[in-house]
């Protein structure tokens, strides 16, 4: 759990779902701290932490160790731009890590080394809408799409993915008219979901899985509860019979 005090709360979750906290916690990150994000590889997982009030608009990056505590990564925290204001964070295919950089309208990207260090990607940071604060991916097509949610004009910048250097080209006719986000994008089975509490509602959109063109989604938006902030989504086993 992210605190904006700039610490990392970790929990071992019980057989029934309940949390204990875990030892050595809280772990401290950087100032403003927003957003986390898990990149698991084969021998190796690793905690990254968007210190969004950093001058420098650092990363924090940690091992996960096996008991569930956080080391840091050496050389971390990690600096984008400065004064970027890092928030929303997605790990994208290959061993790369994106960082949405709401004060400089702006979609950082970085290579995941193999010790959990971080290195800029070839032309990062990349342009975005105004004020980009989250991130959602997709792993279709070649090298897939990022969608980037920009809660200063309301609108979602969307690219492909280059499959073998993780750099991101942005999509013909990006960024596109969505709906001003009070929260992060979701994205759900081909489809992207915003809150948005301005309209007491959830936007819906489809991106072409194509060619990452995206447009509204039809009955969008969605009536949703007063003040909607935070999105998540669970699949359930289909029961049989239905």
């Amino acid at each position: 759990m992210a605190s904006s005090a700039g610490e990392i709360f970790a929990f071992t979750v019980n057989s029934d779902g309940s949390l204990t906290s875990l030892a050595g916690s809280p772990f401290a990150a950087g100032m403003g701290l927003s957003h986390l994000a898990v990149a698991n590889f084969t021998d190796a997982n690793y905690l990254y932490a968007a210190n969004s009030d950093d001058p420098n608009g650092s990363i924090s990056a940690f091992t996960i160790n096996s008991d569930g505590s956080l080391t840091p990564v050496a050389g971390s925290p990690f600096d984008t731009v400065p004064n970027g204001g890092p928030e929303g964070l997605n790990v994208g295919e290959g061993n790369v890590l994106y960082v949405a950089l709401k004060n400089t309208n702006a979609v950082a990207g970085f290579s995941i080394n193999a010790d959990g260090s971080l290195s800029p990607l070839a032309g990062s940071p990349f342009s975005a809408g105004k004020g980009t604060s989250s991130l959602a991916g997709c792993s279709c097509g070649p090298g897939g799409f990022l969608f980037a949610a920009n809660n200063l004009d309301g609108s979602i910048s969307a690219y492909s993915i280059d499959a073998t250097t993780g750099v991101l080209t942005q999509i013909s006719g990006s960024p596109f008219l969505a709906t001003t986000p009070s929260g992060d994008i979701l994205f759900v089975e081909g489809e992207l979901f915003l809150p948005d509490a301005s309209s007491n509602a959830i936007g819906g959109f489809v991106p072409d899985l194509s060619n990452g063109v995206v447009s509204p989604a039809p009955g969008s938006p969605f009536p949703a509860g007063s003040g909607p902030l935070a999105l998540a989504y669970s699949a359930f086993p289909p029961l049989n019979p239905q």
